[in-house]
């Protein structure tokens, strides 16, 4: 990855978060349906979150100025220090002064022609965008060239440690 958009990715991390022109997109999901029963089946346990992976996926889908109708999606969900020590690792450190070691992410890679704002107009191939679990908050965005995200086949899917659908 070249210095530029590592320090790109550095800025926008450190700034709170990956930017879009459109606020909404990146806002977070409403509240959880904590009143239903199937999202108190999610909460059984630590990796039943709130944010369903189909709820994650669709919105990373709905940044229309990063990613493509045409690009094609998939979601791990992981722990804080999982995510760090791989992104880390790869492309230099994302930071967050709340994040703990019991932040939860959803990790949406999307593949096909991905433009993070952060890059100017500048085409990756893949692009991971970070969903936290219990919001549905954007608050970092990943890209680069490739087939895939250098990390992406050693983190681990905790969504199957959750007996309900996630």
């Amino acid at each position: 990855m070249n210095n530029v958009l590592r320090a790109s990715l550095v800025a926008v991390t450190l700034l709170g978060g990956a930017c879009s022109s459109d606020p909404a997109a990146r806002a977070p999901i409403p509240s959880p349906r904590v009143n239903s029963a199937s999202t108190a089946a999610r909460l059984e346990s630590r990796w039943c979150v709130p944010v369903s992976r189909d709820e994650a996926i669709a919105q990373v889908m709905k940044l229309s100025a990063e990613v493509a109708p045409s690009d094609t999606a998939r979601a791990k969900l992981v722990a804080w220090p999982e995510l760090h020590r791989q992104q880390h690792d790869s492309t230099g450190p994302l930071h967050n002064s709340s994040f703990t070691d019991e932040t939860q992410f959803w990790l949406v890679e999307v593949q096909g022609s991905v433009v993070p704002e952060f890059a100017r107009g500048g085409r990756y191939s893949w692009g991971v965008f970070d969903v936290d679990a219990h919001t549905g908050h954007i608050p970092g965005t990943n890209a680069g060239k490739g087939s895939s995200a250098p990390y992406w086949d050693s983190l681990p899917d905790h969504s199957t440690d959750c007996k309900s659908k996630t």
